[in-house]
């Protein structure tokens, strides 16, 4: 088969190539204060208490299970968090039966645990697949412990190697330079939650997140996980 041009040919300007602009942050963050009473904390907090995590010790963050949580928290916690991505998100998101996005809170969450000096995990994007619960698309924490007890510890987003800085948008469209990453300190009772993709099921570089180390008390937070099924497919 023969062609009237070569690649060699062809010539792309590279004004065809757009330059990535980064999201508004208001389209992928939400961190929101108070978002649970603190006795609603303190009865996840003596759960998180009364069990073991993995790896026992103080040299690196642990994990503990979220299955001996209540029934009635968990449906607390999965309604309370559909209600704040709704407002949010009202396009972005589609829970209950007829939708196609999930929470399983007993199931598909952990607790975390933090001590001083204690290792931080590496940059990672959580985007997990399970089989019958779908494709993690977004994450959210449930910070358990804060201030004044607590120092350190902030998450850490935006801290891929290749977000170091980039363009950022005011209200009034007016750019600004934003120094990456985007830190959030830990709060009693604060959720913060970021998305992996975007609405068209591009992934967020922003999401690449860490964790700063605890400089003195110990970090607890619950990570829940926003699932969709047939992720690959919208």
């Amino acid at each position: 088969m023969t062609t009237s041009k070569s690649a060699l040919d062809v010539r792309v300007s590279s004004s065809a190539v757009e330059k990535y602009q980064v999201p508004p942050r208001q389209n992928w963050l939400i961190e929101l204060e108070n978002f649970l009473p603190k006795s609603v904390v303190n009865n996840l907090l003596d759960v998180a208490l009364s069990i073991n995590f993995e790896p026992e010790g103080k040299i690196r963050y642990s994990f503990g299970s979220t299955e001996s949580i209540p029934d009635r928290l968990c449906r607390l916690i999965s309604r309370s968090i559909r209600k704040v991505v709704n407002e949010t998100w009202p396009d972005g998101f589609s829970f209950g039966a007829s939708g196609n996005d999930s929470i399983f809170v007993k199931e598909d969450s952990f607790f975390i645990r933090y001590y001083p000096g204690s290792a931080t995990p590496p940059v990672h994007m959580d985007v997990s697949e399970h089989e019958q619960l779908g494709q993690q698309i977004a994450n959210c924490i449930i910070y358990m412990s804060g201030p004044p007890e607590l120092q350190g510890g902030s998450t850490l987003l935006g801290t891929a190697p290749c977000v170091l800085k980039l363009t950022d948008y005011l209200d009034d469209g007016k750019q600004k330079q934003t120094q990456y990453p985007i830190k959030v300190s830990p709060g009693i009772g604060k959720l913060l939650i970021w998305r992996s993709y975007d609405d068209h099921g591009i992934l967020n570089p922003l999401a690449m997140h860490t964790s700063e180390a605890v400089k003195s008390g110990v970090k607890y937070a619950m990570c829940v996980k926003i699932r969709r099924r047939n992720a690959r497919s919208t």
